[in-house]
């Protein structure tokens, strides 16, 4: 799957794990191309996740520590659509600031999905 961002910027994955936390009900992007095979809203046995380019979306502690489980034997990218972090647990701040200094997990704020297709995700 080719991720297409709206400033002309690319990258290719198989797989989109959407990784959005839980209130009262599951939180859903609503946007075309969430309910198929493409996307996915729980992580279970992240262990058994090897050699994928993944992209995650959303920006609390699930997301983070999705993550966080996926980045040692996997490319991990991380979008959320505000320009900054606002309520994660310090522990995870910390592990997750590392991980992005260190290039093991790409960062992309403010960047809203628009579409997942089968073979391409569209940003605003």
């Amino acid at each position: 799957m080719k991720i297409e961002i709206i400033n002309g910027e690319s990258f290719t994955t198989k797989t989109v794990l959407l990784t959005i936390g839980w209130i009262r009900t599951q939180c859903q992007l609503n946007v075309t191309g969430e309910n198929t095979e493409k996307a996915a809203y729980r992580l279970l046995e992240a262990e058994d996740i090897i050699g994928k380019n993944i992209l995650l979306v959303g920006g609390g502690d699930s997301a983070i520590e999705s993550a966080l489980l996926l980045v040692d034997k996997n490319k991990v990218t991380l979008s959320y659509r505000s320009d900054k972090f606002n309520r994660l647990k310090s522990k995870n701040t910390e592990k997750f600031n590392v991980a992005i200094k260190t290039g093991l997990i790409d960062m992309k704020f403010s960047y809203n999905v628009v579409s997942i297709e089968q073979e391409n995700v569209h940003y605003k």
